[in-house]
């Protein structure tokens, strides 16, 4: 995620951003001091409901 922020350019697309978001929420990085168990249940409950609506509300 911080790389994606870092790399930042005036030409990204807002959709590459969020695809970036929606691929971090399904394969957190559980190395990362972030990875706990919050973040892992966070990516079960994406891939499981939240997908379906994050899709439906960026349409």
């Amino acid at each position: 995620c911080i790389k994606m922020l870092n790399e930042w350019t005036y030409g990204t697309r807002l959709s590459s951003f969020l695809n970036g978001i929606m691929t971090l929420l399904v394969e957190p990085n559980v190395a990362s001091p972030f990875g706990t168990d919050s973040c892992k249940k966070a990516a079960e409950f994406f891939a499981s409901k939240g997908k379906a609506r994050i899709s439906a509300s960026v349409k």
